[in-house]
């Protein structure tokens, strides 16, 4: 229990906060929708759920309450059992939206892995045809000219910068774009995710 709405701030911003946290609109320091607003601004995805208690019941204070982060408001004087309802609503609220979370990944993981393998496999196909090539000309004891050498060398090494080149993509990718791949089935556009991510 925090003693002001600076603690309470302070304590949301811990790696450990809690996830459901009760604010009164009237604290000191910060007051309740002071703190609902930073932690909004905090992150982008809001992954904790703020009760905002007040006896504030005018519909224009609801509304700021609301707008300001807050994703319930209970009005004093209220029954223990409509808190503990409330309280109730919040955690199902959170379990869905942990729910919600690890789908997105997982559907980002399947995007990414199918345009990984999309991506790679064109470069990887040189790499083992060249290489191939360039086995079977040793194994059937024939001269193998420079040029055809450097050819399969230079081969090789394109591709291989290309693999090096998806992979270092993928590590930077903070946006993400899909495209059509077959029907029905989309797959991350590593150009165009690249191409915004970099604009951040």
């Amino acid at each position: 229990m925090c003693e002001n709405g600076t603690q309470a701030w302070d304590v949301l911003q811990l790696p450990d906060a809690p996830k459901l946290a009760i604010l009164d609109w009237e604290m000191p320091g910060l007051d309740g929708i002071s703190v609902c607003q930073k932690v909004v601004e905090k992150s982008e995805y809001k992954d904790s759920y703020l009760i905002l208690l007040t006896s504030r019941d005018e519909t224009a204070d609801i509304v700021a309450g609301l707008e300001a982060g807050a994703d319930d408001y209970i009005i004093k004087p209220f029954k223990e059992e409509e808190l503990l309802a409330r309280l109730n609503v919040g955690i199902r609220m959170l379990e869905m939206r942990a729910k919600l979370v690890n789908f997105e990944r997982l559907a980002t993981l399947t995007l990414t892995a199918g345009a990984a393998a999309h991506e790679i496999n064109q470069p990887l196909t040189v790499v083992i045809g060249s290489a191939d090539m360039l086995a079977m000309r040793l194994q059937m004891g024939g001269q193998i000219e420079a040029k055809d050498l450097e050819k399969y060398a230079a081969n090789i090494s394109d591709a291989g910068k290309r693999i090096g080149d998806i992979v270092k993509t993928m590590g930077d990718l903070k946006k993400f774009v899909v495209k059509p791949y077959i029907e029905g089935t989309y797959i991350l556009d590593f150009d165009a995710s690249a191409d915004v991510s970099s604009d951040g």
